[in-house]
């Protein structure tokens, strides 16, 4: 395990704010387009999509090592399902622009001083790798915050004020336990889930075998 590593699980297992009970709502606007089997809400072409890094409880998405390493995962795995289109991830934003930091624009002028076509935005709302009180037994839940902003339209093109995921995915809505005993293993496979889960805005829903999930 490298030193990056050993400080990011550090980073996650600070992250352990009370889950809130609160339903899924997602907001599509925009038409799907159809390519082959799959609908995706956002179709990049050959556009540029920028990824920011997601916001965590009480750490600007400027300033958190787990953000940004969310916010790589999901350009990576965007950036692999769509070669034409252009992916800028956390790591290849600039320090400032015109002398000012990233958190003093407004997502709209940010975007385009990037020369974005969207915009992905979140925030991490909560991530642990198992139940409070629990002792031994491992289960993932990350629940976030997301939206995909049309920069050159000055519009949403999706958004969901809260999503939920699971590691293991849950069989017939039956939460299950992880076999890893690992925490930071736990950490690092739900975050994937939900990586997954942003990447079908853009491609479509997947099965689990074209997910690569390892049962």
């Amino acid at each position: 395990m490298t030193r990056q590593n050993r400080r990011a699980g550090a980073r996650l297992r600070r992250l352990a704010p009370p889950a809130l009970l609160l339903g899924l709502a997602l907001v599509v606007t925009g038409c799907p387009f159809d390519s082959g089997h799959t609908k995706a809400i956002v179709d990049l072409k050959n556009g540029t999509l920028v990824v920011l890094p997601f916001s965590t409880p009480n750490k600007s998405r400027y300033d958190t090592e787990v953000g940004a390493t969310f916010g790589r995962e999901v350009a990576e795995l965007v950036h692999k399902e769509c070669p034409e289109a252009k992916v800028v991830g956390p790591e290849g934003l600039p320090m400032s622009i015109d002398g000012q930091t990233l958190d003093k624009f407004a997502y709209q002028d940010l975007g385009l001083r990037l020369g974005a076509d969207y915009l992905l935005v979140g925030e991490i709302l909560d991530l642990r790798a198992k139940e409070p009180k629990s002792f031994k037994v491992l289960k993932g839940t990350m629940e976030l915050a997301a939206r995909v902003i049309n920069v050159r339209t000055e519009s949403i093109a999706w958004e969901t004020p809260r999503a939920v995921y699971h590691y293991p995915p849950p069989i017939a809505e039956e939460p299950i336990p992880a076999r890893e005993k690992d925490e930071e293993v736990v950490y690092q496979k739900v975050m994937h889930q939900a990586a997954l889960a942003l990447l079908e805005i853009f491609t479509g829903p997947k099965t689990r075998d074209e997910q690569g999930f390892v049962k």
